[in-house]
């Protein structure tokens, strides 16, 4: 697998290795599955030379004996490698052959130690308080699980408490980092259409590389979802499949009925209990499960609950994209995608598609604002980089997003509006209506509502909007995503907004501010290139913002 974006993290792991010498390191590796963490190690494996070992669920006495013959198999040490009785033994010998010299050693899933020798973790840190300072063993503990990290290495309660001396957290890449990816490969997919695949896929590694390796880059997203789902012996098929059958087996019915819900919209606990005909103790205890243990789900809160564990009003959501999409597309029809029925499923996804990703939308949002948060053309619609930024919603509304500002008691409720949304009549009463049930929770707080837009709004709509909320088309955000500096210039914006004005109204108001004016005019629509799609548009078109640019 080609591996993206991750030179910090791999020159991270050699300089940690480096350092073997002053003596041993315990460096914990930890992502969500197919985040690339084999990857990144085995890429680190060629640049600092060591071993690489991955515990299953299999015996302990089998997996030793694998573990000496694969050590054997190529030039691990010059020491005589023996055979292993006991996990103890194994690392006695590890500690005793890095003594004279610096050893690297990785220990993939790595949490599984739990089910085949309980106990073991007493051991090991005995064995490391009485070996590690006296050795130089580099010691690379992965994991894919974040409850095993808080339980194991972050309790006091837990032997190993304390034992790490690095720790490194392995994230799916970001929207932006998709996008260079996209164009490193030459993509010719429009920035909607990449949009949409990682709605999609999320950011895991594993599927870009899929696409890369099949060649998919200039495909359409429906195609590429036809080559790594929707076709015999499909890569992405076959994975999950055998995921799901490892994780919860072929008579979890219960649980798969839950995660279909959840994908669904079904997110309260109710609402679930309801859908999959249980008692809401039973559906709780299954939620319990699948978010604590199997770490596949994540209960939020509205923004600003104070105690999240006693709200009322937590929703369920999946943590990986994918799953979503698969609970929400294939595992409904299982029974059709199992026998190869797979145009009628991607003619079913294609005509629902503009809906899910509708839904998505505030997911990405949420990721732009953080990742760009001191970018001038955020900071106009958050107003400060350090809001806090999530969901928020009561018994009777909803919104995508909320910036909260406490410094300032100020409370931004966004929402993305559709464009049949937006040419309802009474969409502005409902907004309205909305807030005021919002602000009525919120007292505190000084309320403002901001809207995002899928098209660029109309001048009868945005005629119907009060002046004192704010639009944003969400075209914007590919210039954002794409900004460039151009011929030399530091080029600055600011956005506000305010009543619609025509292209030759404000032909007219740069006529009024001079040659200035003008030029700051030249300079808006020559960067218009690098900042998306134009915003003044063409003659007589709406422009509901003012766009100030300084050249420095």
């Amino acid at each position: 697998m080609e591996l993206y974006f991750r030179t910090n993290e791999l020159s991270q792991l050699d300089t940690i290795f480096d350092t073997t010498v002053k003596g041993s390191n315990f460096v914990l590796l930890y992502g969500k599955r197919r985040v690339g963490k084999t990857t990144l190690v085995r890429e680190h494996l060629k640049r600092r030379k060591g071993a690489y070992i991955s515990i299953s669920i299999k015996a302990s006495a089998l997996q030793l004996n694998d573990i000496s013959d694969y050590l054997k198999s190529f030039s691990f040490t010059s020491h005589f490698i023996p055979g292993f009785r006991s996990w103890e033994e194994f690392f006695l010998y590890i500690f005793h052959i890095s003594k004279d010299t610096p050893l690297n050693l990785v220990i993939d899933e790595f949490q599984n130690f739990n089910k085949i020798a309980p106990g073991f973790y007493s051991e090991l840190k005995n064995l490391w308080d009485q070996h590690a300072r006296g050795a130089m063993l580099n010691l690379i503990a992965v994991t894919y699980s974040e409850q095993f990290v808080d339980k194991t290495f972050r309790s006091p309660e837990s032997p190993l408490y304390g034992i790490t001396r690095h720790e490194m957290k392995i994230s799916p890449f970001s929207f932006s980092e998709v996008l260079k990816i996209a164009k490193q490969h030459h993509s010719t997919m429009k920035f909607e259409e990449i949009r949409n695949l990682y709605l999609i896929f999320g950011g895991l590694p594993k599927f870009y590389e899929l696409i890369h390796y099949l060649d998919l880059w200039n495909s359409s997203v429906e195609d590429i979802l036809r080559e790594l789902l929707f076709k015999k012996y499909a890569p992405l098929a076959s994975e999950l499949n055998s995921l799901l059958v490892a994780d919860f087996g072929r008579g979890s019915t219960v649980y798969l009925s839950i995660m279909q819900s959840i994908a669904a919209g079904k997110n309260v606990v109710s609402e679930i209990a309801e859908n999959v005909s249980i008692p809401v103790t039973s559906t709780t205890k299954y939620l319990s499960e699948l978010e604590h243990t199997r770490e596949v789900i994540k209960r939020r809160v509205p923004l600003g609950t104070l105690d999240a564990s006693k709200s009322k009003y937590g929703k369920y959501y999946f943590r990986n994209y994918f799953d979503n999409f698969w609970f929400r597309f294939i595992q409904p029809d299982i029974i059709s995608y199992e026998m190869s029925q797979y145009e009628k499923m991607l003619s079913h996804i294609a005509e629902n598609l503009d809906a899910y990703i509708h839904e998505r939308l505030p997911l990405l949002l949420k990721e732009i604002f953080r990742e760009f948060r001191e970018h001038p053309e955020i900071l106009s619609i958050t107003g400060s980089p350090d809001v806090t930024i999530d969901g928020l919603w009561t018994r009777k509304t909803s919104f995508d997003l909320a910036l909260l500002n406490k410094e300032t008691a100020s409370l931004k409720m966004c929402r993305i509006l559709t464009a049949r949304e937006m040419a309802e009549e009474n969409c502005c009463e409902k907004l309205m209506n909305d807030l005021a049930e919002v602000e009525g929770k919120y007292i505190s707080y000084i309320p403002e509502l901001i809207l995002f837009t899928e098209v660029n709004p109309t001048r009868k709509i945005l005629e119907k909007i009060p002046v004192n909320i704010k639009v944003f088309p969400l075209d914007h955000l590919e210039g954002l995503m794409k900004r460039k500096h151009k011929n030399g210039h530091s080029v600055s914006h600011s956005i506000s907004v305010r009543d619609s004005i025509s292209v030759r109204e404000q032909r007219n108001l740069d006529r009024t501010n001079g040659k200035s004016g003008n030029r700051e005019q030249r300079i808006l629509v020559r960067d218009q290139e690098g900042l998306g799609k134009a915003m003044a548009g063409t003659e007589g078109a709406v422009r509901h913002h003012i766009i100030k640019v300084k050249v420095k």
